[in-house]
């Protein structure tokens, strides 16, 4: 709603301002907390580098959630009783902004945070700052309570039907590993009546083009893989749990996070928060979600801020060259990041071209390469096409909201976009071959009907194609 409805500031989207100033704050909020608690230099630049800035490129509501509640602790960790009220109104803002962006990554931080704060409280031996810590969560829960009761009143409406029943069908092939379950087992797909090349489009986030006819298939599908089932197929993907671990963003953090355990003074709630981090890593692995860096991440950071604010670092020569090299790290990575964005932006500037001179009126389909993908949409030093009031339809997992069917519906009569193609209406999308091709299988082996797929602009771009159905 928001992307939709907000529009542009001085040509940045409002979505992408808003999120940069949930940043910033929570930026602001790390800062001070690590000025006020006297942690090396390198240590809060390292944690802003690491943790803020990268999400700046790479635009994640999910992270901006997580790093607003790291933000908010921290205020709290340092606050004093001299300081009045203020600091606790922006915990108690920056933590409300928090559940409401993504209630689940603010209570997961919450939760790796309990034992610094713990910690912290049976050595705050002053009343009023626990009753101040107290008043601030109660708030927020009853806050972000009946936040999330509006939320649910306002999606259990007849126009977000249809984006219930899918999303509920796709989650556990998309996010739970079934997709990889049945591509094992493929026997027990027999007599489904879906295919491997239907739960591969399922697995590409075609929620809102390929499965309107197995929606009664895929049920059966769900229930016959027991929890058992499940458990003993992903204790065989543990190359898949540890795979996070060969990128290089998670290794900047974890270096920061074993300094401030190796050289701080707060090892007991770190070691607790590390094995609970370690606890729910282990429970997403078991579950089918063992690679979600984009969660990892953000609780590693928070585990070293909340290190380093709690107790700060015994300063000597060893800890300093140590963190000086976690800093210049940091920044090699920071490098690398903007690097692989500015390379993506560059390849996609053809896409954008080729699809900007297609018809004002037109509707182009983006489904798979990066030109006009949502980073690229959020990212305001990107090519996305926005000078050509270009009308996108995404093929992902928000596909089924009702603002984006209803942009469909206004070019296809109130057809979903398989339909319009088997009444032969026709399509320019952005997309690839593979993509493609499962389309096209899909459509045969369902409606056996022929899909073909041409470059709309083969000399300006290789992914902008014509697609329709042959009567």
């Amino acid at each position: 709603w928001l992307v939709m409805h907000l529009g542009s500031v001085a040509g940045i989207q409002g979505y992408s301002l808003g999120a940069y100033l949930l940043v910033l704050a929570a930026s602001a909020a790390l800062c001070f907390a690590l000025y006020r608690s006297s942690a090396p230099a390198w240590a809060g630049g390292a944690l802003i580098l690491v943790g803020c800035v990268p999400v700046l490129s790479n635009m994640q509501f999910t992270v901006t959630a997580a790093l607003l509640t790291i933000g908010s602790l921290a205020l709290a960790l340092t606050a004093r009783r001299s300081d009045g009220y203020w600091p606790w109104i922006a915990v108690a803002l920056l933590m409300f902004l928090s559940a409401l962006v993504r209630l689940y990554e603010c209570v997961f931080i919450l939760l790796l945070a309990a034992p610094f704060c713990i910690a912290h409280l049976l050595r705050e031996a002053d009343p009023v700052m626990r009753r101040r810590w107290l008043a601030v969560l109660c708030l927020v829960g009853l806050a972000s309570g009946a936040s999330v009761a509006v939320d649910r009143a306002y999606y259990t409406g007849q126009e977000w039907q249809t984006f219930r029943q899918m999303n509920a069908l796709r989650r556990p092939f998309t996010d739970y590993g079934l997709s990889a379950y049945y591509a094992k087992h493929r026997d027990r797909l027999a007599g489904s009546g879906v295919s491997v090349n239907d739960l591969r489009m399922i697995q590409q986030l075609v929620n809102a083009v390929a499965p309107f006819v197995l929606n009664a298939r895929l049920k059966p599908l769900i229930e016959q893989v027991s929890v058992a089932d499940r458990i003993r197929f992903n204790l065989h993907r543990w190359h898949e749990a540890v795979r996070p671990f060969s990128r290089f963003k998670l290794y900047a953090p974890l270096l920061l996070l074993l300094l401030a355990f190796v050289a701080g003074r707060y090892r007991r709630a770190a070691l607790a928060a590390s094995l609970l981090l370690a606890g729910i890593m282990v429970f997403f692995w078991l579950w089918g979600r063992p690679g979600i860096v984009h969660v990892y991440r953000p609780a590693e950071v928070a585990l070293a801020a909340f290190a380093l604010i709690g107790a700060g670092l015994r300063r000597n020569l060893l800890v300093t060259a140590a963190g000086m090299t976690a800093f210049m790290a940091i920044l090699v990575m920071n490098w690398h990041i903007h690097r692989a964005n500015r390379m993506e932006s560059l390849h996609a500037v053809n896409d954008v071209h080729a699809a900007c001179a297609l018809p004002k009126d037109e509707l182009l389909v983006v489904w798979g390469p990066p030109a006009l993908k949502d980073r690229h949409l959020y990212r305001p030093t990107s090519p996305v096409g926005g000078e050509c009031g270009l009308s996108l339809y995404l093929v992902n997992t928000l596909a089924l909201l009702p603002m984006s069917l209803d942009k469909l519906h206004a070019v296809t009569q109130d057809k979903s976009l398989i339909q319009a193609l088997l009444d032969g209406q026709q399509f320019h999308m952005l997309s690839d071959h593979m993509r493609i091709a499962l389309l096209r299988t899909y459509l045969k082996s369902h409606f056996g009907v022929r899909f073909t797929a041409k470059l709309s602009a083969p000399k300006k771009s290789r992914h902008l194609y014509l697609v329709q159905v042959e009567p």
